[in-house]
């Protein structure tokens, strides 16, 4: 198994940067006290590929099987490898069985020029154009259809090997050790940005929030908000759906008005599964704001943080509410009471009339920006009275903080 990582030599943008050279380091590893066994495919996958490489028709070939994992047998006594192909990684899998030991598997990273161990318990490795990371890796041992997780940690030998080291477990079950889950990219051709993510409570779905210029932020027809609102020329906020295992893009959706906007975090309701987004907003026409606790901007040239609530399908902007007064506020926090469901959200604000200060407990501004918190219901919707800040709307919706 190899990686290459590529390098510029030069940036230089003109004609003579097509002489540049670049650079690239290839990295391999090599099982260390264990041989490949045997090579077999496993659970057979509906695609079929085919290839027809130079102007020999013998050696043409068509209608090839594809498969989900493929065995290398037992490199290591007791001790299976599958290779796991997903998109463009491929991801190791070694199966311990019971009675097997783990520690007998041994990694020689070739070509390295050191290994190192992060603080989050990845695998640094070092070559001359940089670093790479291997994830920190997982374990499991299953048991009536379910995962029983198991603690597992990298331990590095010598200069350029690993191995594992496997805390308590079932002896009498199999260990699944997976050093690298799966990464994917979500983008399009503009620039993007994720700064919020948030797993649902009972599908497992990953979440991600964020910011992007893209038009062609993928997976956007058919959500809430398909379109860039301001055609890239502003940010726009999304919301990206993916399945557990990083492989699927279920759902995006753009999230924004004419102005700039951006998502800084999110939450997921526990029960109806609900997405909150919460960020910062230039738009005079956000979404969805008619209804909510405060529908109009607190400022006329200022930022104001907003509220949006959504499906878990991402297809319905449920609600979405302004939260500011006449100057500058943003919102980076989001949670939602796993009792009453009310959301509360947290940020900065300059605003001297913050909206329903009153009875909260500091109701005056301390300095020239100071932090603030607050307490919504979980529709994000207004009932009229009190002014929402400076500007017109707000309502009671928004309760004290």
């Amino acid at each position: 198994m190899h990686v290459a990582v590529k390098k510029e030599e030069c940036k230089d943008k003109t004609e003579k940067a097509k002489a540049c050279p670049s650079k690239s380091w290839v990295i391999s590893e090599h099982w260390v006290g264990g041989k490949v066994q045997t090579i077999k495919g496993e659970e057979e996958l509906q695609t079929k590929v085919s290839y027809f490489i130079g102007n020999d028709p013998s050696k043409h070939k068509s209608g090839l099987s594809t498969y989900r994992y493929v065995s290398l047998g037992e490199v290591w006594s007791g001790i299976e490898v599958k290779l796991k192909a997903t998109q463009k990684t491929v991801e190791k899998l070694f199966y311990v069985k019971p009675g097997a030991d783990p520690s007998k598997i041994v990694v020689e990273v070739g070509g390295a020029k050191g290994l190192k161990l992060s603080k989050d318990g990845e695998i640094i490795i070092q070559t001359g154009l940089g670093d790479l990371k291997l994830s920190k890796p997982i374990a499991w041992q299953e048991k009536d259809g379910k995962k029983l997780p198991v603690e597992v940690s990298y331990k590095l030998i010598g200069k350029n090997r690993y191995s594992f080291v496997v805390a308590k477990a079932d002896p009498s079950l199999p260990i699944v050790i997976d050093p690298i889950l799966q990464s994917t990219y979500l983008g399009g051709s503009g620039r993007d940005e994720a700064n919020a993510l948030a797993i649902h409570p009972t599908t497992g779905e990953v979440y991600v929030a964020g910011v992007t210029n893209s038009t062609n932020f993928p997976r956007t027809s058919g959500g809430a908000q398909a379109i860039n609102a301001d055609n890239g020329y502003q940010w726009d906020a999304f919301v990206t759906r993916l399945n557990s295992s990083l492989t699927q893009i279920l759902q995006s959706t753009y999230l924004g008005g004419s102005g700039e906007d951006r998502a800084y975090a999110l939450a997921i309701h526990p029960t109806t599964g609900d997405v909150y987004v919460a960020g910062v907003t230039y738009s005079d026409n956000f979404p969805n704001t008619t209804g909510g606790a405060q529908a109009s901007r607190g400022g006329f040239l200022d930022v104001d943080a907003f509220v949006a609530r959504l499906n878990s399908s991402l297809t319905q902007i449920l609600q979405a509410t302004y939260l500011g007064g006449g100057n500058d506020d943003f919102a980076n926090a989001i949670a939602i009471h796993p009792i009453t469901s009310d959301v509360y959200v947290a940020g900065g604000t300059s605003s001297n009339k913050f909206p329903k200060t009153t009875g909260g407990a500091q109701t005056g501004r301390g300095g020239l920006s100071d932090a603030f918190v607050a307490r919504l219901t979980a529709d994000l919707a207004a009932t009229g009275g009190s002014d929402g800040g400076s500007g017109s709307g707000g309502g009671k919706r928004i309760k004290r903080r």
